[in-house]
């Protein structure tokens, strides 16, 4: 009997020694998941629903973006973390403005990595209003409240106070949105949930800015990039611009990027890698210490022929007081600017090429232009003048080659024009009169060759003599 219990013990000692006792190893983190749907909506005087084709859809705060097929149908992939907003757009007419929308609540749904989530037909509706008024509270006049930064966070909608504080947004999505405010050396202000109603006009209550109680510190902004695999983007450039400044940084091998000594502001991120279809982040609010930002992905580069891809740009909420713009090659755009080739562009205004466009100015060159001015070639252009290779126009005024124009004067090769006059070569020229070679002509008279011509009283003869 003990001879048979020892054999049993042996044999099962054998036999566990026999198992591989290893654990098998932990499953590895979800892959990128994904979200689709199809973008529909009503047209006018017909029953029934038809696909809405090349509808820009954006997953607000990641940088991902795709676009609708003929049927309707788009899928959003490489989602590497839980995204909450969706938002679709279309442009029926080709202006560059939304004309339907839709901002998808994701909370319920759980968009993240490793689900492939469908939100069915997406029904994009007639665009909303909000209006209001911002208020500094130190300011006690109806006036000077104007320059408040007015926008929807990390969604493409910004506007700016007018002078009695009022705002509006005129193309605003169905759906519930947030709002906030951000003015330099005031407490930030927001909305946090507006639900907003196809074709709705609605009125906010009035917000008042509080100064800040202590100076605000500098920021740091910080992140990282992946690509639609989930993996890191080593070597990207980001591009992180406010209305105050503009800063460039390369992402390092596990994808993370810093930028520090930062102004408090509203902050846009633009990412580019080469082989990836560029990414953007709008309306980041950083106003004091360290801002960590979520994965921002980016997606690859559609081939030649391919379809797909991020299905435009759209000018939002342009003119009636409101803000928004669009800005390309790492422009800066507010108050319903366009800006490219980096140059910065508000109230409406147009720059191109390093321009500074203000109040509905167009710069071009690194000009300035400011109350409507047109600025080529570094000129300065203000209440609607035109002033190229350096010049200096006001009041409508021309000016070229550096001259000085007000009043709607004329001036090139360095001349001075004021009431209307021209002036070339060095000359003056005021009340409408015409001087060329340095000469001085006042009150619409004629000068060249360094002469001087004094107005005659209204009796006098018409031709003039020189003195």
């Amino acid at each position: 009997m003990r001879s048979a219990v020892r054999l049993s013990v042996v044999a099962a000692v054998a036999w566990t020694a026999c198992i591989d006792l290893k654990l098998p190893e932990l499953p590895g983190p979800p892959g990128p998941g994904s979200i689709s749907g199809r973008a529909v909506m009503v047209p006018p005087g017909r029953a029934g629903v038809t696909p809405v084709p090349n509808a820009r859809v954006e997953l607000l705060g990641t940088g991902l973006t795709a676009t609708s097929d003929a049927s309707g149908f788009f899928r959003v992939s490489g989602v590497v973390r839980e995204a909450t907003k969706l938002l679709i757009r279309t442009d029926l007419n080709g202006d560059g403005r939304a004309d339907r929308q839709k901002l998808l609540a994701l909370d319920s749904l759980r968009v993240g990595p490793g689900r492939q989530v469908s939100v069915g037909d997406v029904l994009l509706s007639e665009n909303a209003i909000i209006r209001g008024q911002a208020l500094r509270e130190d300011v006690t006049t109806t006036s000077g409240h104007a320059g408040t930064l007015v926008f929807v966070p990390e969604g493409p909608f910004t506007a700016t106070t007018s002078d009695d504080g009022s705002y509006v947004f005129n193309e605003l999505p169905e759906g519930t949105i947030g709002l906030s405010f951000f003015r330099a050396g005031y407490q930030t202000e927001s909305f946090s949930s507006v639900s907003l109603s196809s074709g709705e006009d609605k009125r906010l209550r009035i917000v008042t800015l509080k100064r800040e109680v202590t100076p605000g510190q500098p920021v740091i902004i910080a992140g990282r990039i992946r690509l639609g695999d989930g993996g890191p983007a080593p070597g990207a450039l980001v591009v992180v611009t406010s209305a105050a400044e503009r800063r460039e940084v390369t992402t390092g091998n596990d994808g993370t990027w810093e930028t520090s000594g930062l102004m408090a502001g509203v902050f846009s991120l633009l990412v580019t890698r080469e082989g990836s279809t560029p990414a953007r982040v709008t309306n980041i609010a950083a106003t004091n210490g360290r801002i960590e930002l979520f994965d921002i992905v980016l997606s690859p580069a559609p081939t030649t022929g391919a379809g797909g891809g991020g299905g435009g740009e759209f000018i939002v909420d342009v003119g009636g007081g409101s803000g928004g713009g669009l800005a390309t090659g790492g422009g800066l755009a507010t108050g319903g600017g366009l800006a490219t080739g980096g140059g910065l562009a508000t109230g409406g205004g147009l720059a191109t090429g390093g321009g500074l466009a203000t109040g509905g100015g167009l710069a071009t060159g690194g000009g300035l232009a400011t109350g409507g001015g047109l600025a080529t070639g570094g000129g300065l252009a203000t209440g609607g003048g035109l002033a190229t290779g350096g010049g200096l126009a006001t009041g409508g005024g021309l000016a070229t080659g550096g001259g000085l124009a007000t009043g709607g004067g004329l001036a090139t090769g360095g001349g001075l024009a004021t009431g209307g006059g021209l002036a070339t070569g060095g000359g003056l020229a005021t009340g409408g009169g015409l001087a060329t070679g340095g000469g001085l002509a006042t009150g619409g008279g004629l000068a060249t060759g360094g002469g001087v011509i004094i107005p005659m009283p209204p009796a006098a003869p018409t031709n003039l003599t020189a003195i």
